[in-house]
């Protein structure tokens, strides 16, 4: 035990006596030094957090700009279908147009060599064309 007690002694004279040692000469100096590197890597912090920040805003930008690109993609596409399939359903109703003309020049139309009761094949063309 007397052991303990002289190192818990030594261990207090040596605390003790760190107190009264005056710090260097330089000590401002390198206080100073290591203020101004402080205020320094502040300032480069702050650059890099507003490149980040300006990055993170460009990939949010590029993320909501791609999500309206596929949501008018998407629009644009039942859109165009919707007209090719308005148009095949104009298209269809000329052809049956068509071919109801036809079909009625056909039947009123008659060839000059045929007795009038006889309708003609092709109503079209004129005399010249039916051989």
């Amino acid at each position: 035990m007397g052991r303990l007690r002289s190192a818990a002694l030594v261990l207090l004279g040596c605390l003790g006596a760190g107190g009264c040692v005056r710090p260097p000469q330089d000590a401002e100096a390198r206080l100073a030094t290591l203020e101004a590197e402080a205020r320094e890597l502040d300032v480069e912090l702050d650059g890099v957090e507003d490149r980040l920040l300006g990055s993170q805003m460009r990939l949010h930008l590029w993320s909501e700009l791609a999500t309206r690109h596929r949501s008018v993609s998407a629009l644009a596409c039942s859109n165009a279908e919707m007209h090719m399939e308005s148009l095949l359903r104009h298209f269809e109703k000329t052809e049956q147009v068509l071919n109801k003309k036809k079909k009625g020049r056909g039947r009123r139309m008659a060839s000059p060599t045929q007795p009038p009761g006889e309708a003609v094949e092709a109503g079209l063309g004129g005399p010249e064309a039916q051989d």
